[in-house]
């Protein structure tokens, strides 16, 4: 028998590291909506279009989930700091390669290939950390990790888009972002653990404080990671589906289109950028309160609640926002609940499969997920037209239907975990476990914290 996670100790320093690595990484490319704009522009690589230069950040993103999988079973050989290591020094070397970058191809081997390698090399070993230090507080944990996006956005956006309007250029504020960000995630690959749970044996047992985890072959790890029973497990596809739209599609297309969004208005690229930076601090507060109100009231049950928040606050705000004043308001808002689908994405996997599973759970979660990213802002600057008063008019109405239709994938998952629970209370519920549709919906509306 495995103890279980402690949800607490040096986990809680763990999520302190999270928290810096997502803030290096993530928080790190929430800034590039403000070098979109500055590309689109500027002239700096003469005869690149809009796609051009959004394929470069998507590219960054579908990365660093399509290689999860191969990222994990790296990890299996080498240790969580040596991964994290070899990712901070990529990511500080791709930050500076893309600011000594002349012509479009270089831009796209610096901030888009190996960003995205970086990306991959950092965030994935993080992110299954957590589920073996928490369970009942896996939520708040994992929020207060991925908060660090909306720290790290909030500061780069800032101070990016300053030194690019005192430089009249884009180079000084790439060397600022990989210089901070590598410090700052050689720190968390010093500090950062992952808990290896303990044998639970006989008292007379030598072996009894023998740690479980021991060196893998090249043939268990990719036996651990490709578990087919795991990657063939609908409820987990549906998380996946559920998160490629409104996490890839939706989210993707709100952090890099707000900047451009602004511009179009009549901001200033300052204004605009003061807009994506409390957008941005409007998540270092969401995230966490999201966590805690899914620990407390149920993972699916918010997850529901907030996407539906997305849609009204897109369709009833964001579209009648054509100042400044009512745009910071709803970025501040949107923050608050935009951010759900990389709040609980995780948490919902783990939930799922079990903390020993998540390494393959997360694995199909990020492969199906990488598609939708790479097209996301193709998609967003496809939808733009300037030809009528509200270009962006296309673009809000999808993405607030994306977040609206994702929630139709999350219905069969409260539905399952409202079965199991009432299975679990025994055969005084045996009415409404019955197959038949009516007892499907009641599942479905349960009052109960899933």
């Amino acid at each position: 028998m495995l103890d279980p996670p402690p949800d607490g100790g040096y986990g809680w320093v763990c999520a302190i590291c999270v928290h810096l690595i997502n803030l290096s990484s993530w928080g790190g490319n929430c800034s590039f909506g403000v070098f979109l704009s500055h590309y689109l522009e500027s002239d700096s690589f003469h005869g690149a279009d809009k796609f051009d230069f959004a394929l470069v950040g998507t590219i960054a993103i579908f990365l660093s989930m399509f290689l999860v999988p191969l990222v994990l079973i790296l990890n299996d050989y080498l240790n969580i700091q040596t991964v994290v290591f070899i990712g901070a020094i990529c990511q500080t070397v791709a930050y500076i390669g893309a600011s000594f970058s002349t012509k479009l191809y270089q831009l796209y081997l610096s901030q888009g290939l190996l960003m995205g390698i970086s990306y991959a090399l950092l965030l994935s070993p993080a992110c299954i950390v957590l589920p073996t230090w928490f369970l009942k507080k896996r939520s708040l944990a994992f929020s207060i990790g991925v908060a660090g996006t909306g720290l790290g956005g909030a500061i780069f956006n800032v101070s990016a888009q300053a030194l690019i309007d005192k430089t009249n250029d884009h180079r000084w504020a790439l060397r600022m972002i990989g210089i901070v960000t590598g410090v700052l995630c050689l720190v968390s690959a010093v500090l950062i653990r992952t808990r290896k749970p303990l044998l639970i044996v006989n008292d007379n047992d030598s072996t009894s404080n023998d740690p479980l985890i021991q060196k893998k072959s090249f043939q268990a790890s990719f036996s651990k990671i490709f578990d087919l029973a795991i990657w063939k497990n609908k409820h987990l596809f549906l998380v996946s589906i559920w998160f490629s739209l409104c996490g890839c599609l939706g989210y993707v297309s709100i952090n890099y289109s707000l900047s451009n969004y602004g511009i179009s208005i009549g901001l200033t690229p300052y204004q605009a950028s003061i807009c994506v930076t409390i957008f941005d601090a409007g998540q270092v507060f969401g995230r966490p309160l999201i966590g805690y109100l899914s620990d407390r009231y149920g993972r699916v049950n918010m997850a529901i609640l907030f996407c539906f928040l997305t849609f009204l606050l897109t369709y009833c705000f964001w579209i009648p926002a054509t100042t400044y004043a009512s745009l910071l308001v709803f970025s501040f808002v949107a923050g608050f609940v935009v951010c759900v689908p990389w709040t609980s994405y995780v948490p919902l996997g783990s939930d799922i499969v079990g903390a020993v599973n998540f390494p393959s759970a997360f694995s199909i979660l990020n492969v199906i997920s990488s598609g939708f990213a790479l097209v996301a802002e193709i998609i967003t600057l496809e939808l733009r037209d300037y030809s009528i008063s509200k270009p962006f008019l296309w673009c809000q109405i999808y993405i607030g239907l994306l977040y609206l239709t994702s929630i139709i994938f999350l219905i069969p998952i409260r539905e399952y975990k409202v079965r199991l629970l009432l299975n679990a209370k025994g055969p005084e519920n045996s009415r409404l476990l019955k197959s038949d549709l009516k007892s499907y919906f009641k599942r479905v509306i349960y009052n109960t914290i899933v």
